[in-house]
């Protein structure tokens, strides 16, 4: 990649050269224009999993436990052919996940992982726009990405067609993923734990605050106008 004027030059691997006004970083957490940006990796979770045969409950499994170390956590998801159970904290290893597979009575299988990349701090750029996983965007405590994917998608797409700085319309995100960062490990505190447990027992406060979590971050008449930019994303 190269920049020249108002323009980014890029080189594919297959030799060919494309040439844009705005390029935008989507290629996940390993991401080719975030090294561009920022060559070091910054705070990132490592996340290992593997496909099991499938419960007939499609029960969703997640466990949180400071036994687990910094930010760790165990999930079971169900798909229709098979479940997909997993792990991940900042300092797993595979031989950390295949301990937590032999406590649970799963047979190991084969392992995979990646990196989630939990921070934005690199330079940034009114051109080159990084969403999702590439700029950094999932939840600091459960590292669900699909919510700061699509969000920072709409924001990249107002901030090209309006000619508005990504940094700007996407301000509001880059404050929430830093309270996250901070209070992740409140969170994951032996007080912090046990008041997710409490939580957990009352799904109706549960849906409450969720529900008016996404009123507050996503009020309609913010959208109003970008929703005829993108008919039916709103």
């Amino acid at each position: 990649m190269e920049e020249h004027g108002t323009h980014i030059h890029v080189t594919l691997k297959s030799g060919e050269q494309i040439s844009c006004r705005y390029l935008v970083g989507a290629d996940g957490s390993n991401s080719s224009v975030r090294r561009y940006l920022s060559p070091k990796q910054g705070y990132r979770v490592l996340a290992l999993e593997q496909y099991v045969p499938k419960n007939d409950d499609n029960t969703i499994e997640i466990e949180l436990t400071s036994a687990f170390g910094r930010g760790g956590y165990y999930f079971r998801f169900p798909n229709t052919e098979f479940d997909v159970v997993g792990y991940g904290e900042v300092n797993t290893t595979i031989e950390k996940f295949r301990q937590i597979l032999r406590c649970k009575s799963i047979p190991e299988g084969k392992i995979r992982g990646a990196y989630v990349y939990l921070s934005n701090d690199y330079p940034r750029h009114d051109r080159i726009l990084l969403i999702g996983d590439a700029g950094g965007f999932a939840n600091h405590a459960t590292c669900e990405g699909l919510y700061y994917a699509f969000l920072t998608a709409c924001h990249a797409a107002i901030s090209i067609v309006h000619n508005k700085p990504f940094r700007k319309v996407n301000e509001k995100v880059f404050r929430k993923e830093l309270k996250e960062r901070i209070l992740t490990p409140i969170q994951f505190s032996r007080p912090g734990l046990q008041i997710v447990k409490w939580l957990c027992r009352r799904p109706g406060i549960v849906k409450r605050v969720f529900d008016g979590a996404l009123q507050r971050e996503l009020p309609r008449s913010l959208y109003q106008q970008e929703s005829k930019i993108i008919p039916g994303l709103f």
